[in-house]
């Protein structure tokens, strides 16, 4: 049964999107060394399991001085996230597990998604509770598998190791391959956890499709361009805030009825596909929101005969689930 989070809860959280600007607000620690007399300014910055030390410059200069205090300002402001995480995670708020967090930490930390990364599948869905303001239960809706689309992902001239970025959070990383395309990796494992890269698929197949900015096979799936048209920041409730970007959600509710269409019928995640997207359905009229609902229903019928088809038996099949 859908409840309102109290009103409390839901500010500390709206504080926390706020003032979580990963990407220009990136904490660390200053540290002084002195050599043959001068003294030098170093930082010490943390991503995933790394921590890593930059030099900033003599102490005397007033560029090195700014420049280490925004570091101090910025860890100051992350040490008050922090604690606002801890209150939220008391208040039994849904949280990533440790491994997961620090892969959507590294993945920030590295700009990707402010340049298109978006994460899907249940690690998103989880992330929706604190944006609409209601809970669910969470424990049925956790998984292993943490999904990333690159369908809108932006090309960039410089080069980017997905591979080492991702080390980041766990150094013994494994790589996977398609078995269509094995130069490219195209999965990755860390323990019981796998990070599968998603791409939009190319007419005529599901081969695997090259995304080059970050030299990987995305597994080619239907429907992410509907997916990852529309997105939003919300943080994940790890170390000091992950910012990440997620589907809207009443998107993400039409697509999942659409992909419970065509999986075969006794696929076991047809059921989780409803029941997610009857969950966000409940939830976005539970804070008067349908016509968000209608409005993403009506996006979807309008693209075609088959994606108004599977549209309206989803429907049919969560309404069977109420």
């Amino acid at each position: 049964m859908l409840k309102s989070i109290p009103l409390n809860v839901q500010t500390l959280y709206a504080d926390l999107v706020q003032s979580a600007d990963m990407a220009n607000d990136v904490p660390g620690t200053v540290k002084r060394k002195t050599v043959d007399g001068s003294t030098y300014l170093y930082v010490s910055v943390r991503a995933g399991v790394r921590r890593m030390e930059h030099y900033i410059g003599p102490e005397d200069s007033s560029e090195a001085k700014e420049c280490a205090q925004r570091y101090q300002f910025a860890e100051a402001r992350a040490k008050a996230r922090r604690s606002t995480i801890s209150m939220l995670r008391r208040a039994r708020m849904l949280a990533p597990p440790l491994l997961i967090g620090r892969v959507l930490e590294v993945l920030s930390r590295a700009d990707l998604f402010d340049r298109g990364l978006v994460l899907v599948g249940t690690h998103a869905f989880r992330l929706y509770p604190l944006h609409l303001g209601v809970t669910w239960p969470g424990a049925a809706f956790a998984t292993n598998d943490v999904d990333i689309s690159a369908a809108a992902f932006t090309d960039t001239n410089a080069p980017i190791d997905l591979t080492e970025i991702l080390r980041g959070a766990d150094p013994n990383l494994e790589v996977g391959w398609h078995p269509d395309n094995n130069l490219l990796p195209a999965s990755f494992r860390s323990g019981e956890v796998t990070i599968d890269i998603l791409s939009k698929a190319k007419r005529g197949g599901r081969s695997p499709v090259e995304v080059k900015p970050l030299g990987v096979a995305g597994k080619a799936l239907p429907f992410q361009e509907y997916l990852t048209e529309q997105t939003f920041d919300a943080i994940a409730l790890h170390g000091a805030g992950v910012r990440v970007k997620v589907p809207d959600p009443a998107r993400y509710a039409v697509h999942k009825l659409i992909v419970s269409q065509r999986r075969d019928d006794h696929n076991p995640k047809v059921t989780k596909d409803l029941e997610q997207a009857s969950a966000l359905f409940a939830a976005l009229r539970h804070v008067g929101l349908e016509h968000e609902i209608e409005d993403a229903l009506d996006d979807a019928r309008r693209r075609g005969r088959s994606w108004k088809s599977a549209v309206n038996a989803g429907l049919k099949a969560t309404d069977a689930l109420a």
